[in-house]
């Protein structure tokens, strides 16, 4: 994982208490801004901070825009050769966070940020209040380090635009694709339900609509152990609902509907991962229409019971499973054209919610 493009990241889980996830990084790598992590932990005390960043010039930029919303005056020292990247980094970023209100200055080889800068979306830090900045255009000079970390200010006081940010593209081309996935949903959204009730299918076009990504914990098991009968026949449940744990472990990403199979939620460790993880919408059905439809569908039974039977056994059981994840529930018969619509709204309230 590269720990350089992980810190524009890195700060906004720092400045809006959100769990963005960046995967394939090393705590033990040898690249120097995977130190950067203990950087941002030292900005969290409060009073003057001096911060000797020599080792992660690349950082500097990221911890300009954290500086400003902390509670104290911020030093940033041994940044000298900034001034000789893509533009002259420190003038360029103490020009345009001026224009948002930051107090800062720039010296030879740092700066000093006095911090507490107001915002006004996502989620708010305790100290900061409502800003009233509108329509204010930030110039990256071409320089892709510097359009990140402005894309993460705008994200936190609003109402900003960036005269160039195709200059993401030098280093890292898919940044705004994966900004807007983070905006659409800032965690995982994850589908649960019974069999049969149409979580693969409304999993599939939400996230058409939020143009996100659409998993189906299913079936990524068959594409990576075959038919899922047939190995439970051979491993047993338990195997599977480790096998399963670890699917859907690495599934709960940032951008994508993910889709369980209808026994997922038994699982312990499944539960607490997405009550800790991910946005939960149960797709709930009458014991009528499971019927209905797992009778048409000709799907295999799991137990040895009539399907009738079968059907109220597994509710009974695991709709306890589902309430207790649930952060949005679909109502049973609610029509399969008003079922997207349902959600988006039920996920932009929650989104305006936690943004308050």
């Amino acid at each position: 994982g590269d720990w350089s493009a992980a810190g524009s990241w890195l700060v906004l889980n720092e400045l809006t208490q959100s769990r963005i996830r960046c995967v394939n990084l090393r705590a033990d790598s040898s690249q120097a801004d995977s130190k950067f992590p203990d950087f941002i932990h030292k900005l969290r005390r409060s009073g003057n901070v001096t911060i000797d960043c020599s080792g992660i010039p690349d950082q500097v930029m990221n911890l300009s825009v954290l500086a400003a919303f902390r509670n104290g005056k911020t030093m940033i020292t041994g940044a000298k050769n900034l001034r000789h990247k893509e533009c002259d980094r420190l003038a360029v970023i103490t020009h345009e966070l001026r224009k948002v209100g930051v107090e800062i200055q720039e010296n030879e080889d740092g700066l000093v940020i006095a911090g507490s800068v107001q915002s006004s979306k996502l989620q708010p830090l305790p100290r900061l209040q409502p800003t009233s900045i509108t329509h204010c255009l930030l110039d990256p000079h071409h320089d892709h380090r510097m359009a990140m970390c402005f894309a993460i200010m705008g994200l936190k006081i609003g109402d900003i635009k960036i005269s160039d940010p195709e200059c993401t593209v030098k280093s890292y081309p898919t940044f705004f694709d994966h900004l807007r996935a983070v905006i659409a949903s800032p965690r995982p959204i994850v589908i649960v339900g019974m069999r049969g009730a149409g979580k693969s299918s409304l999993g599939r076009r939400l996230a058409a609509k939020l143009k996100l990504k659409s998993k189906d914990s299913d079936h990524v098991f068959v594409e990576k152990h075959g038919p899922i009968k047939e190995y439970i026949a051979a491993h047993g449940w338990t195997e599977f609902r480790e096998k399963e744990e670890q699917i859907i472990e690495a599934l709960l990403n940032i951008g994508t509907v993910v889709s369980l199979g209808g026994g997922a939620t038994e699982s312990k460790k499944t539960r607490a991962m997405l009550k800790d993880r991910a946005v939960v919408i149960w797709v709930q059905a009458t014991k009528a229409e499971l019927l209905k439809r797992l009778e048409s569908g000709k799907r295999p039974a799991i137990t040895d019971l009539p399907l009738h039977e079968e059907v109220h056994k597994l509710l009974v059981e695991r709709a306890p499973n589902y309430k207790e994840v649930a952060t949005i529930m679909i109502p049973p018969k609610l029509r399969y054209s008003a079922q997207v619509p349902f959600a988006v709204k039920a996920l932009r309230s929650l989104i305006h919610s936690d943004s308050r």
